[in-house]
């Protein structure tokens, strides 16, 4: 069968590749930054930051709550099954 449209995935030489990022080069968490990532970068955190990534939070968790229980429901699941599924 022949190809359906599109170009090909590999670029040729004389095409720009797109960079990769420098934190991909790095070498992966070990000790407890692999199991606590905040660990790395909490130093670096911007203090003003903070309002906006707490009302990012309960915006997020306002909707997906509701949204979790609501699906158990539609499956004729006990609603506390939407809420596991949030912790996966």
């Amino acid at each position: 069968m022949g190809r359906r449209g599109g170009s090909e995935i590999t670029p040729t030489p004389d095409q720009d590749c797109p960079r990769v990022p420098d934190a991909w080069r790095e070498a992966p968490p070990t000790g407890i930054r692999r199991y606590v990532p905040i660990v790395g970068w909490l130093s670096r955190y911007r203090r003003p930051s903070l309002v906006f990534d707490v009302v990012a939070g309960i915006t997020v968790g306002g909707v997906l709550v509701p949204e979790a229980m609501g699906y158990a429901d539609i499956a004729g699941m006990p609603l506390e099954a939407g809420l596991y599924t949030l912790l996966r």
